[in-house]
């Protein structure tokens, strides 16, 4: 549903020097029935109008609605602005404790390959004693 303000002015009257705002009320009719009258004069038939009392408690009504609808998305964009920044949190706990664990398996790596060196120099000390015996 579309509604097309436009401006205007009087072509006649004290009124015509000022420019004023409002709506057709044949399109208006389309989207919004309930405020256009249909008023009748000697020198133009089927004149119509707009009531615009009706159709300012219309648009309040709406601009109403529409607040409730903009508040409750602010409510899960914040609820999930949270979520989001506890799981920004926990990444980076994570990405500690990762890195933690990685430098103690290095350490373990190195270790390991300290053990493998020393089996290796005293099993081919234990050759080299076993082959002069013979």
């Amino acid at each position: 549903r579309q509604l097309r303000p436009v401006s205007y002015s009087f072509r006649k009257g004290a009124e015509s020097k000022y420019m004023r705002f409002g709506f057709i009320a044949d399109e208006l009719e389309s989207v919004v029935p309930q405020v256009v009258r249909t008023v009748g004069n000697r020198e133009v038939e089927d004149q119509k109008a707009v009531v615009y009392q009706d159709l300012i408690a219309l648009l309040a009504s709406a601009a109403q609605s529409q607040q409730q609808r903009l508040d409750q998305q602010q409510q899960r964009l914040d609820q999930q602005q949270q979520q989001l920044d506890q799981q920004h949190l926990l990444t980076k706990e994570l990405q500690k404790t990762l890195s933690s664990v990685q430098g103690e398996l290095e350490q373990l790596k190195g270790a390991k390959q300290e053990e493998k060196k020393k089996t290796r120099l005293s099993f081919r000390s234990g050759r080299r004693r076993t082959q002069r015996r013979t």
